[in-house]
């Protein structure tokens, strides 16, 4: 599991995956964006970099052995994002490619699940990739943008 978290939250986090039986890198790994982004550009530096932690119930092998913990991509640009907190497709594939086990075609077993769908661009991304992915999204406004996205990339969606 790829858990994204604010670093202002790391404790709590941290703590609560351990309770919860997860075995975590208690080092984060980092997207880096190399322009930074942020929504107060008069008051606040830009945010070079976001956090997630790597879990796991079960220790597994990398797909990509040895691949250092911060993955550069530059962010999708504010005129193109429909949610906040959209991230790249290329960094989601670089993701899939480095973490996601096993290699695509899978089957209805091993689906990969998005507990935050968001933008749904993991979805997308594993969808391309060919896997099956599905998500949950509490916001009705990102779910809708979401399906329209699917939509129109893969004909007539199946919610």
């Amino acid at each position: 599991m790829l858990f994204w978290f604010g670093i202002q939250w790391y404790d709590m986090v941290y703590k609560s995956l351990i309770a919860a039986g997860w075995e975590v890198d208690h080092i984060p790994a980092l997207w880096i964006k190399p322009n930074g982004q942020t929504q107060l550009p008069q008051t606040n530096l830009a945010r070079a970099y976001e956090t997630f932690f790597v879990c796991y119930k079960e220790h597994s092998v990398l797909k990509k052995p040895g691949r250092v913990n911060h993955f550069t991509f530059t962010p999708v640009a504010s005129q193109e994002k429909y949610h906040p907190t959209q991230k790249p497709s290329a960094l989601y594939e670089e993701l899939f490619k480095t973490f996601a086990w096993p290699a695509p075609p899978i089957g209805p077993d091993n689906p990969i699940l998005v507990l935050f769908a968001g933008s749904g661009a993991a979805i997308l991304t594993a969808m391309r990739m060919g896997y099956r992915a599905f998500g949950f999204d509490l916001v009705q406004e990102y779910k809708e943008k979401f399906l329209a996205a699917a939509a129109k990339e893969f004909g007539e969606y199946i919610i």
